[in-house]
C-alpha cells in the first residue's frame, strides 16, 4: 500500500459512527495491532453486539511475563495494565474482526487479515456448558476464564 492508495478511502466522522451501515461494515485502516485491537474490540462489542443483539465472550489472554518487553514494576501496575483490552481475546459471532498475530501464514491466516468469527471450540465439556449457561441468562458480555480454549474462524 501507497499513501496514494489512502485517496481511495474517506476518514470516518462522527456523523458517520451514527450511521450504522457506515461503521458496521467499514474498511479500518490503522498502523499497529494495539490500534486493531481497540478497534475490534469497539466495534464488536460497542457496535456489532448491540445491533445483532448477541454475545461478547471475553476471556483473558496467556501472558508470558518473561516476554513482556516493557513490563510494569509492580503488581499494582501490572494489575493495571491488564485492563487494558490488549490482555483479553473477544469472540462475538458472526462478526468481522482481524487478526492480530500470525496463526498459520500458509493458509492465509496471518496478521491483519479480515476474519469472519464463526465458533468457538472447548477441551471440556463443562467449559462449553458453563457458557450455554451463562449465554440462557441473557448475560450480553459474558467473561470467562478458560485454560483450553481455541477460537474457530
Amino acid at each position: 500500500m501507497t499513501p496514494s492508495d489512502l485517496n481511495l478511502y474517506k476518514t470516518l466522522s462522527r456523523s458517520d459512527l451514527n450511521d450504522i451501515n457506515e461503521i458496521l461494515y467499514a474498511r479500518i485502516i490503522v498502523t499497529g495491532n494495539y490500534e486493531r485491537q481497540e478497534l475490534n474490540v469497539f466495534v464488536a462489542a460497542g457496535i456489532w453486539a448491540r445491533h445483532f443483539r448477541t454475545h461478547v465472550i471475553r476471556w483473558e489472554k496467556q501472558t508470558k511475563c518473561d516476554k513482556w518487553k516493557g513490563q510494569p514494576n509492580t503488581e499494582e501496575e501490572i494489575s493495571e495494565a491488564k485492563k487494558e483490552t490488549y490482555f483479553y481475546e473477544y469472540f462475538v459471532p458472526m462478526c468481522p474482526a482481524y487478526l492480530t498475530h500470525n496463526i498459520n501464514p500458509d493458509a492465509n491466516l496471518a496478521d491483519g487479515t479480515s476474519i469472519k468469527e464463526n465458533s468457538l471450540a472447548f477441551d471440556s465439556i463443562k467449559e462449553k456448558r458453563n457458557l450455554e449457561t451463562m449465554i440462557k441468562t441473557n448475560q450480553l458480555e459474558v467473561s470467562l476464564s478458560l485454560k483450553n480454549f481455541s477460537c474457530g474462524h
